[in-house]
């Protein structure tokens, strides 16, 4: 026999395993499929301030690894480029005052 559980929102007889409803449609959150329990809730406050505080981080949390880790690569590459342009900017500046 398989296990039976209520959807949340309707409180219809639904499959454990059923991801969404078939009565109201609704999509189930924390369905266990082979003993782990998918679709966790993440919290989108603490992703919002991890990608505040490193670009990317947000992304990570969320399981959107690759997506996370562009956003990291790009954001270093940005602040190379800003870093090259301020130092290249300010040995010019140096060079123009010293003559």
């Amino acid at each position: 026999m398989t296990n039976q559980t209520f959807c949340r929102t309707c409180g219809a007889e639904i499959l454990e395993t059923s991801e969404i409803c078939p009565k109201c449609g609704v999509r189930q959150c924390g369905v266990r499929q082979f003993g782990v329990i998918q679709n966790q809730i993440k919290n989108p406050g603490f992703a919002a301030v991890a990608s505040c505080l490193w670009v990317g981080l947000g992304q990570i949390y969320n399981g959107e690894i690759g997506k996370g880790l562009l956003f990291m690569v790009i954001q270093m590459v940005n602040a190379l480029l800003v870093w090259h342009e301020s130092t290249s900017d300010f040995a010019l500046r140096t060079l123009i005052l010293n003559l």
